[in-house]
């Protein structure tokens, strides 16, 4: 046999502190307790912040301007038009006061239908994920990139079915892209501003006198000779 002595190991639970192995183990299962729900805490936190992210409809401009898609519009005067029958021989809403639509640009600034400084106004109905708007918007920035528009005509867009799950979104970066200079109305969620006019398709456009009568509506693409030819029925001749 040895003459070697043999030392008893002292147990890692006496080591630690503990009374036994039992106590150690309850330690050890209260702090995976703990970091469980720490871990659990913060994936609720980032699914929070990701959903309130992702349910805003807004950005920032590189100037630092809000942009939102969608704002609210009020409805200050008059009464809906009909809804636009292209395949009507006369448009009824032809001669009726239109009604008076207030409400904001992308950016936030107040914007109205009603025309202003005794001049005629073209209100051009756009939705971004309608091909037909997206042919149509290039040939009016060329028309005013031309000169072509005439000094009594105010001209507007109103950006209406904003839908984020549709291609060519967001409406503000595809109308900035293509270069529109004038002023555009975020419609409201429900398209106020689109069935106030009687919209039917898009593109939709609607000509008022300074009186804020209908002169003239129509849908769909429209090459610019034509748009003229409207103009000139509708406003006299035009440059």
């Amino acid at each position: 046999m040895s003459n070697k002595s043999r030392r008893s190991a002292t147990p890692a639970w006496a080591k630690d502190g503990y009374k036994n192995n039992s106590d150690r183990a309850a330690r050890d299962r209260r702090l995976w307790t703990v970091f469980g729900i720490a871990v659990v805490a913060v994936l609720v936190a980032v699914v929070i912040i990701a959903a309130i992210a992702g349910g805003d409809d807004s950005k920032e401009s590189n100037t630092g301007i809000k942009i939102e898609e969608v704002r609210a519009v009020d409805i200050v005067a008059g009464t809906s038009l009909a809804s636009y029958d292209d395949a009507a021989s006369t448009d009824d809403a032809i001669g009726q006061t239109a009604p008076h639509i207030s409400g904001a640009t992308l950016e936030g600034d107040f914007v109205s239908t009603l025309p202003e400084d005794g001049n005629y106004k073209m209100i051009v109905f756009l939705a971004h994920w309608c091909p037909h708007c997206q042919r149509e918007v290039p040939r009016l920035v060329d028309w005013a990139a031309a000169g072509e528009v005439p000094d009594n005509l105010d001209v507007m867009a109103v950006s209406t079915a904003v839908d984020e799950s549709r291609g060519n979104y967001p409406p503000s970066e595809w109308l900035t892209d293509e270069g529109w200079k004038y002023p555009i109305m975020a419609d409201d969620s429900v398209g106020t501003a689109a069935s106030s006019f009687g919209l039917s398709s898009f593109p939709y456009f609607v000509l008022l006198s300074p009186d804020n009568e209908v002169l003239a509506r129509r849908s769909g693409e429209i090459e610019i000779e034509d748009l003229k030819a409207l103009l000139t029925s509708a406003m006299g001749p035009v440059n």
